[in-house]
C-alpha cells in the first residue's frame, strides 16, 4: 500500500498552505480548494493511463476504480480537465512533477520493488524488421 500523503510536501511547493481566513475572504466562503492528495493521484493515473485532461475527469467520473483511488465518492464532483491541466501544469513548471515519480521509483525500491519497462513499439518493430531481414538474407 503507498501512502500518498508522502507526496503532499512536493505539492505544497507549489501550492502553500493557507490555514488562516484571508483579507480577501475572511469567512473561508465559496468552495473548497481540491485536496492536494486528489491532484497527486490524478497525475499519477494520467501517467499511468496515458490519459489527457480530458481523459482523466470522463475516466475518473465514469470509474468507481478511479473514484475510489483519488480518495472521492460517486456523489463527489471529480476535478474537472481546466482544474487538472492548471494544477499538474503549475507542478510541471516547476519541476515537481519529476520530483513525485522519483519519491516514488525511490519508494519501490526501498520496498524492495525494480521497475521493468515494457519494450516500446518501436523497439518491437525493430526487432521485427532485424529478424525479417536476417531470414530474409539466410534464404538465399
Amino acid at each position: 500500500m503507498v501512502d500518498f500523503s508522502m507526496f503532499e510536501d512536493i505539492y505544497h511547493i507549489a501550492y502553500p498552505k493557507r490555514d488562516k481566513p484571508t483579507k480577501k475572504n475572511p469567512r473561508n466562503a465559496g468552495q473548497k480548494p481540491i485536496r492536494p492528495i486528489i491532484i497527486i493521484k490524478t497525475v499519477f493515473l494520467k501517467k499511468l493511463f496515458n490519459l489527457s485532461n480530458e481523459q482523466a475527469e470522463f475516466q475518473i467520473t465514469d470509474r468507481h476504480s478511479f473514484q475510489r483511488f483519488i480518495g472521492i465518492n460517486a456523489n463527489a464532483s471529480a476535478p474537472d480537465f481546466t482544474t487538472i491541466w492548471k494544477h499538474e501544469n503549475k507542478l510541471s513548471e516547476l519541476g515537481l512533477v519529476d520530483r513525485l515519480f522519483e519519491r516514488f521509483d525511490t519508494f519501490l525500491a526501498q520496498q524492495g520493488f525494480r521497475p521493468r519497462v515494457a519494450p516500446s513499439s518501436t523497439q518491437l518493430l525493430s526487432k521485427f524488421s532485424n529478424s525479417v531481414i536476417h531470414t530474409m538474407k539466410t534464404s538465399r
